[in-house]
């Protein structure tokens, strides 16, 4: 890899707190959209509030210098019980 420097001032410094909020159970998604691309997305910018589109307008949010990652795993409808 190089020697690249990333401009820490840019970067939003994250706290589990940022995740704690309530979801009511009727935005829990049971089973994924018949059609991928109407698949919801939600977009935290810098500064202000989220922003909700769709996952088809996700390049929209880029600038150029950005990296995508893909996760292409499945989710296994399972539980497990702990003792």
């Amino acid at each position: 890899m190089g020697d690249a420097k990333i401009d820490q001032s840019s970067l939003r410094h994250w706290v589990t707190e940022d995740f704690n909020f309530d979801l009511p159970e009727y935005l829990i998604a049971q089973r994924p959209s018949e059609q991928r691309g109407e698949s919801r997305l939600m977009w935290l910018p810098p500064e202000g509030r989220p922003q909700f589109t769709s996952f088809t307008q996700i390049t929209d949010f880029f600038r150029g210098d950005e990296v995508l990652v893909l996760n292409d795993t499945r989710v296994v409808p399972a539980r497990l019980h702990g003792v």
